[in-house]
Formats: structure tokens, sequence, C-alpha cells
């Protein structure tokens, strides 16, 4: 499913787990739309590089961690932020894709992340 600007990225870390173990390989999209629920890949202004999922709500963007921890979880103004260099669409993983979403809804997952959309 790449395209000419995709990119490849490896994960290193945890905070992604059980959904995206590390070693998975994410195929990355510059220049698109994001949505509320995307996964993505984002650059911090420290040069941090993480995977998270995107939430917009009217004032604060989101970078979700699906692991839990709070502390892994960024939040930010929408405007006028200088936190986040730049963030990127996850388009593919290396796993089943449809499967990790199905089970993250049957958890409730995805409900419980969906407040950040709300913000």
């Amino acid at each position: 499913m790449g395209r000419p600007g995709d990119f490849a990225i490896e994960i290193v870390g945890d905070s992604m787990l059980p959904w995206y173990p590390e070693g998975t390989i994410l195929l990355v999209r510059p220049n698109i739309r994001l949505s509320s629920g995307d996964p993505v890949i984002a650059v911090l202004e420290s040069g941090e590089v993480v995977f998270r999922i995107f939430y917009e709500g009217s004032g604060k963007i989101t970078l979700a961690s699906l692991d839990g921890d709070e502390g892994h979880t960024y939040q930010f103004d929408s405007k006028g932020n200088a936190y986040v260099k730049t963030v990127y669409k996850v388009i593919q993983s290396m796993r089943d894709e449809a499967v990790i979403l199905k089970a993250m809804r049957e958890r409730g997952l995805l409900q419980a992340l969906e407040k950040y959309a709300q913000l």
C-alpha cells in the first residue's frame, strides 16, 4: 500500500502494548489529513519520536498511549502549539489492523479514548 514519500519506522518501547509490540514495523504517510482515532507518528519539539493515537477536540490535541499510563499521553492546545513539530498518519503495520481494532473495541479501549475528542 506504499506510495512515493511514505516511509517505514520500527516501534521501540512499550507505550503501545499489547497492541503494537516493540519491533512492529509501521508504514507512515506524510501530508495526509488526520482524523480522531488515527494512529500517528509524532515528532516532538524535543526530537523524541512517539507512536500514539490522535484525537482532536475543540481546543486540544491528544496523542494517546494505549498502555493505560496517562503519563505516556500528550495533550496540547490545537492553536499556537510549539510542543509538536509534525504528525504523520500510520496507514499500515505488519500486523492485522482490522483484528487489532476489533479487539480494542471489544475491550472498550477505543470508547475510553474517545473522551479526548471531547476536550
